[in-house]
């Protein structure tokens, strides 16, 4: 009894937030179609980081930023199923990954084509000009999401505090560090790494659910 009660308080959390993380993120994505709200704030954010702009700050960002590219997800995200696979012969953990990436991307494909958002001036981008819409963030959601579930089965095989508090902390600046490289380079505008992240909330808590009713099948080994 006492333990399902406290699945059932985790999984109201989890609902509060799925529900939370989307308000947020259609509330914003109203404000970016009609250019009001928070949205203001974006052209002084940009003019305050051309300022600070630096070239070890730049080569830093062109780095971190690479991270976020489908192709470079893509990859790591084959080479942690296949490690999954043939080491622990996990084979709902792989399936989790590939879900959460597809949803993400689906998501963020589907709502760049409606709200239709202009990225910054091209002058101002320290790179070859993206070709896809500006909002969200593909780059800060795919990247949030594979470092997050990643983390997310790596936690329920890993006991050691020390460890886990590493992964979880390098994960969490790795994310960020994506984010801050798309409005550092002039490819994103705050608001649309802030509604990247609002996506990756949401799918992120939707497959901690999915991993902890699974009842621990994402990582047990098979017999």
């Amino acid at each position: 009894m006492p333990s399902r009660r406290r699945d059932v308080r985790h999984h109201t959390t989890a609902l509060g937030i799925i529900i939370g993380a989307v308000v947020l993120f259609v509330l914003l994505a109203i404000q970016v179609r009609t250019n009001t709200g928070l949205v203001h704030l974006d052209r002084r954010i940009e003019d305050a980081v051309d300022a600070a702009r630096t070239p070890s700050l730049t080569t830093i960002a062109h780095a971190v930023t690479n991270l976020g590219r489908v192709s470079v997800v893509a990859v790591l995200a084959a080479a942690a199923a296949a490690l999954l696979m043939a080491i622990r012969r996990d084979y709902l953990g792989p399936l989790a990954l590939g879900l959460s990436l597809g949803v993400t991307g689906l998501t963020v494909t589907v709502v760049k084509h409606l709200v239709r958002r202009s990225r910054p001036p091209v002058a101002e981008m320290l790179g070859a000009p993206p070709n896809s819409f500006s909002f969200p963030s593909g780059h800060s959601a795919g990247s949030a999401v594979f470092l997050g579930v990643l983390t997310l089965l790596l936690l329920r095989t890993i006991r050691h505090r020390l460890a886990r508090a590493a992964i979880v902390a390098g994960a969490v600046v790795l994310a960020l560090g994506v984010g801050w490289s798309r409005v550092y380079l002039g490819f994103h505008w705050t608001s649309d790494v802030i509604g990247g992240w609002l996506v990756a909330t949401a799918v992120l808590t939707l497959t901690a659910v999915a991993i902890t009713a699974s009842g621990g099948r994402f990582t047990e080994r098979r017999q």
